[in-house]
């Protein structure tokens, strides 16, 4: 059974970017910044399995655009 949330969404949805209080976050400086890594799914390829006289065949239905390149697989994880 889900608890109900406490968060008074209406009022979060209705708040504007220039309501919004900054003042107790640190601005992020250069090492900061250095030390980021922007990480993007890969994109996922759907699959549909069909049986024929030739035996069981995989089908790809849905594919990445182009335009998005896949990254290499990473030897190494970034740690804070």
């Amino acid at each position: 059974m889900k608890t109900k949330s406490k968060t008074d969404w209406k009022r979060l949805d209705a708040l504007r970017d220039e309501e919004i209080d900054f003042s107790d976050i640190p601005p992020l400086g250069p090492a900061e910044l250095s030390r980021m890594t922007l990480r993007l799914p890969l994109p996922t390829v759907a699959v549909h399995l069909r049986e024929g006289n030739d035996g069981p065949r995989l089908t790809p239905t849905a594919r990445a655009p182009k335009s998005v390149a896949s990254p290499a697989p990473r030897a190494s994880v970034t740690t804070w």
